[in-house]
C-alpha cells in the first residue's frame, strides 16, 4: 500500500506539470488530461501497464467522485443508470454532446439509432466482423448501452474500426507500453483500457496473464523444437526436426474451425468484450508473424569450404563500441567473407567501410535485441557483423521490397533497405522481417539451409496453431485448448540426449540382471516423452526384467508382450492410457521396444468440454 501511495502522490505531482489536477470536478473535459489519458502508461506491479486514464479511475478517484464529474449517462465507469434506459436515449446523449463538438449542429438521433441498430450499423457489423454478438449476453440494458456509445464513439473518430477489426495486424495492437507506435494503436489503446473499467480488475489480471501464457509457452515450444535440436550430426538434427515438423503439420490438420462451433459465451458482455480486443491484439501479431515467415530471401548454396571458413569467425567477437573500427582496420578479410570471392574492387570495400553501412549494422543489431530474446550484449559474432554486411548489401542491389498488409494501407511496395536507416521507428512488421533475413543468412552460411527451412516450417505451424486457440471467446475454453494442444505436441519434443539417459538407464538394468541387449525403435520414443514427467520407469524395469526371467524359467525363447500404462494428463488430474509393446529374443540375446501406443484418451469431465472445442479429431475411439 505504501507503494501506491508513493505512485499516486508522484502522478498527481506530475500531472500538475500539465495544468491536470487530479482530484478537480472538471477533470474529464480538461483538454490536457484528453491529450494525456490514453497515451501516458504507468507500469505497476498490481496490474502490469495501465493507461493513465484507468489508473485514476481505478486507484485514484471513487465511484462517487466518478459519477459526479462524468456527464454523460452512459459514459464507461458510470454505476447510476438514468431513469430512461433506451436505444433513443442513447442516441438523444450521443447528438446533443456531437453539438458541443461540431458548432452546435446537433445530428438527428434517428440517424445515430440506424448507425447502429440497422443491418449495417454498429450491432450488425460487430457480429459479422468481429464475431460480438450483443444479443448473446443477458446483461442488463444500462451495461449494453454502455459499450455501444464506446464503440460508436470509437469508430465516428476514425471511420474504419468495423473493418479494421475484422483484419487483425501488428499495426493494430497497442504498444503504447514500450512507447511504441502503430497505426490503429491508440483506436485499439482507447477500447482496450475503457473495456477494462468495466470489468473486475481480477479477470483483467487472469486475462492478460492467459493470453500472455499462451505466446510464452508456444515461443517455449519453437524454442525446444528448432533450436535444442541442433547437435553436432547434421543428419540428426535433420531427421529430430523433420519428425516434429511432420508431426505439427498433422495437428494443424486436425486443428477445429473455431469460428464454426457453437460455444456459447461464459464471460459477461463487458468481460467478452475485452478479451477479444486482447485476442485481436495477440492474433495480429500472429497474423503478420505468418506472413513474414513466408517471406524467403534469395540465398545463395553455400560450398563446404565456404561454410568452413564461416565456422573459423563463429567464434570471433567484437565489441560493439568498436564495430566501426574493426571492419575499417579488417575491410580486406571482411570483404573476401561478404562478397564469398577473392577479387574485391575499391567500391566494394568503400561500401562496407561508409558510416552509413556502419550505421545500418548497428540498427540491425539494436532490432535484433528489441525483438528477440537472444540480447546480443557488448559483444558480437564477426560471422553475426558479416551476415548483416551480406543482407544490407544484397537487399541494395536486388532493391528488395515488402508490402506490409493491413486495413487501410496504401498499396506501395516499401525498399527493406530504407527501413534499416529508420532503426527503431521503422514499423515492428519489417524489423522482425528484418531479423528473419539475417537469421536466415545465419543459418545458409553454415550449410543449414536445409535445416533453416524445417525451423521456419516448424515456427509457421505453431503460428496456425495459436490463432486456432486464441479465436476461443471466453478463458475456460481458450486455456483448455491451449493445454490440450500444447499437450499433444510437447510430448512429441524431447530432446535425443533426454530420452537417451533413460534409455541408458534401461539398457543397463536389461543388461545386468537379463544379459540382454535393448533396441528401441522410433516409434517407441513416444514411450520416453511420457515417462519423463513420471516415476514409472523403474516400474516398467522391473515387469521387463520379472517377464523374462519367467520365459527362461519356462524355456520359451521368442515372445512379445504388451504392458499397459496410464499416465496422469497435466495437473487436472484425467489421465491417458497407453501400451507399450516390445519383444524378447533369447537366440540373439535382445529385447526390442517396437512401438508405444495410445489406446484411450480419459478426459473425465474435460473430455465433453473438450468434444465441444472441437478437439474430438484428436481421440482415439
Amino acid at each position: 500500500m505504501e507503494y501506491l501511495d508513493l505512485l499516486i502522490k508522484y502522478l498527481k505531482d506530475s500531472c500538475l506539470k500539465y495544468k491536470i489536477d487530479l482530484d478537480s470536478s472538471s477533470l474529464f473535459q480538461n483538454p490536457h488530461y484528453n491529450r494525456l489519458k490514453y497515451n501516458w502508461t504507468i507500469h505497476c506491479p498490481i496490474e502490469m501497464a495501465m493507461t493513465l486514464d484507468y489508473f485514476v479511475e481505478k486507484y485514484i478517484l471513487s465511484q462517487e467522485q466518478i459519477d459526479k464529474m462524468k456527464k454523460g449517462n452512459f459514459d464507461i465507469n458510470v454505476s447510476i443508470p438514468p431513469k430512461r434506459l433506451s436505444i433513443n436515449a442513447l442516441c438523444r446523449e450521443i447528438s446533443k454532446e456531437e453539438a458541443l463538438i461540431n458548432n452546435g449542429y446537433e445530428e438527428d438521433p434517428e440517424i445515430i439509432r440506424q448507425r447502429i441498430e440497422s443491418d449495417t450499423g454498429l450491432k450488425a457489423q460487430l457480429k459479422s466482423k468481429f464475431k460480438f454478438n450483443f444479443d448473446s449476453f443477458d446483461d442488463d440494458t444500462f451495461k449494453k448501452l454502455k459499450l455501444m456509445k464506446l464503440i460508436y464513439r470509437v469508430h465516428k473518430q476514425d471511420g474504419r474500426l468495423y473493418d479494421l477489426l475484422e483484419k487483425p495486424s501488428l499495426e493494430g495492437v497497442d504498444n503504447t507500453s514500450i512507447n511504441v507506435k502503430t497505426v490503429y494503436g491508440e483506436l485499439l489503446s482507447i477500447l482496450k483500457s475503457e473495456t477494462a473499467k468495466e470489468v473486475d480488475k481480477q479477470f483483467r489480471r487472469r486475462t492478460k496473464d492467459i493470453t500472455f501464457k499462451v505466446g510464452i509457452e508456444w515461443e517455449q515450444i519453437i524454442y525446444a523444437a528448432t533450436i535444442r535440436p541442433l547437435g553436432k550430426d547434421a543428419y540428426d538434427r535433420n531427421q529430430v526436426m523433420n519428425r516434429i515438423d511432420t508431426y505439427l503439420q498433422t495437428i494443424v490438420a486436425r486443428l477445429p474451425e473455431v469460428k464454426s462451433l457453437d460455444v456459447s459465451y461464459n464471460h459477461s458482455l463487458f468481460e467478452t468484450f475485452y478479451l477479444k480486443i486482447l485476442q485481436y491484439e495477440q492474433l495480429g501479431r500472429e497474423h503478420d508473424l505468418n506472413t513474414v515467415h513466408n517471406y524467403m530471401s534469395s540465398m545463395e548454396v553455400i560450398s563446404q569450404e565456404c561454410a568452413k571458413k564461416y565456422y573459423a569467425v563463429l567464434s570471433e567477437y567484437i565489441k560493439t563500441t568498436n564495430i566501426d573500427s574493426y571492419i575499417k582496420k579488417n575491410v580486406d578479410k571482411i570483404a573476401e567473407l561478404v562478397y564469398i570471392r577473392s577479387e574485391i574492387s575499391n567500391s566494394e570495400k568503400s561500401f562496407l567501410i561508409s558510416q552509413s553501412t556502419i550505421k545500418q549494422v548497428n540498427n540491425l543489431i539494436a532490432m535484433w535485441n528489441r525483438n528477440t530474446k537472444t540480447y546480443l550484449g557488448e559483444e558480437v559474432s564477426l560471422l553475426f557483423i558479416i551476415s548483416t554486411l551480406q543482407e544490407i548489401k544484397n537487399t541494395k542491389v536486388r532493391n528488395e521490397t515488402y508490402e506490409i498488409k493491413y486495413y487501410g494501407y496504401k498499396k506501395e511496395h516499401s525498399a527493406l533497405s530504407a527501413k534499416i536507416k529508420q532503426g527503431k521507428e521503422a514499423r515492428e512488421a519489417y524489423q522482425l522481417l528484418w531479423i528473419r533475413k539475417i537469421n536466415c543468412r545465419l543459418y545458409h552460411n553454415l550449410g543449414m539451409g536445409k535445416e533453416f527451412a524445417l525451423r521456419t516450417s516448424i515456427e509457421k505451424s505453431i503460428d496456425k496453431i495459436i490463432s486456432c486457440i486464441l479465436q476461443y471467446h471466453n478463458l475456460d475454453d481458450l486455456e483448455a485448448a491451449h493445454f490440450f494442444l500444447i499437450y499433444q505436441v510437447n510430448k512429441l519434443i524431447l530432446h535425443s540426449s533426454d530420452y537417451n539417459i533413460m534409455i541408458d538407464q534401461m539398457k543397463d538394468a536389461l543388461n545386468i540382471e537379463c544379459n540382454l541387449d535393448l533396441r528401441v525403435t522410433s516409434d517407441a520414443f513416444d514411450y520416453f516423452r511420457e515417462i519423463d514427467r513420471t516415476n514409472l520407469l523403474e516400474g516398467v524395469i522391473e515387469q521387463m526384467i520379472h517377464m523374462v526371467k519367467q520365459m527362461k524359467d519356462e524355456g520359451v525363447v521368442f515372445r512379445r508382450f504388451i504392458i499397459p500404462l496410464e499416465v496422469l494428463f497435466g495437473d487436472i488430474g484425467t489421465a491417458r492410457e497407453f501400451s507399450l509393446y516390445y519383444q524378447v529374443d533369447l537366440t540373439d540375446m535382445k529385447i526390442v521396444l517396437y512401438n508405444f501406443r495410445e489406446n484411450q484418451s480419459v478426459f473425465n469431465t474435460y473430455k465433453k468440454s473438450l468434444e465441444l472445442l472441437g478437439m474430438s479429431q484428436f481421440f482415439i475411439h
